[in-house]
């Protein structure tokens, strides 16, 4: 509840980020993602609660192992992991997020963006584009949160299509502020 139930960002001039956001990113920092993917057996909801945590915290110093990327890559990339039952996607049979598939798929991403190597020291990553600060929604201070049921504009027909380009350049120019 602390990291998906914080209020928006809007444009306002003094407003911050979510204290709870900064607060579970310092406690989560001394560890906790490692040592709950590391014990013993956990059942499913455990999993996938742990990874949904993982997703959005970002990148811990066991993803930088190697054999944490090789399984990372090995669950996105396996045609299996993409079903009819499944909505070709991150999804479970019930139609409910598959939190342990996003959180592969962030990896993998979050390894493109950070080049770091397994020796290396961890204090530079935990802040970047795909990491905790920014799950933080944020919205024009013109739309009323009390009147919007679409504030995202998220509601409508869409269109899939695939495109195989290099994602830094897109989030590079997000960053900067190309897309907004």
């Amino acid at each position: 509840m602390l990291i998906t139930n914080v209020p928006p960002l809007t444009k306002a001039p003094n407003e911050e980020l979510s204290m709870n956001l900064g607060w579970t990113t310092v406690m989560l920092k001394r560890g906790f993602l490692d040592w709950a993917e590391s014990s013993g057996k956990r059942s499913f909801i455990e999993k996938q609660l742990a990874s949904r945590i993982h997703a959005y915290y970002g990148l811990t110093r066991n993803d930088l192992q190697r054999q944490s990327r090789v399984n990372s890559r090995a669950f996105v990339y396996s045609l299996k992991n993409y079903r009819p039952e499944r909505e070709y996607g991150p999804f479970l049979e019930t139609g409910e997020t598959n939190w342990e598939h996003i959180q592969a798929i962030h990896h993998v991403m979050s390894m493109h963006l950070v080049d770091l190597q397994e020796d290396e020291d961890d204090s530079n990553f935990t802040i970047s584009l795909m990491s905790m600060p920014f799950i933080q929604s944020n919205i024009s201070e013109e739309i009323n949160l009390e009147e919007e049921n679409d504030w995202a504009a998220v509601g409508g027909s869409w269109t899939v299509s695939f495109c195989f380009c290099d994602h830094r350049d897109l989030l590079s120019e997000w960053q900067y502020g190309f897309f907004l």
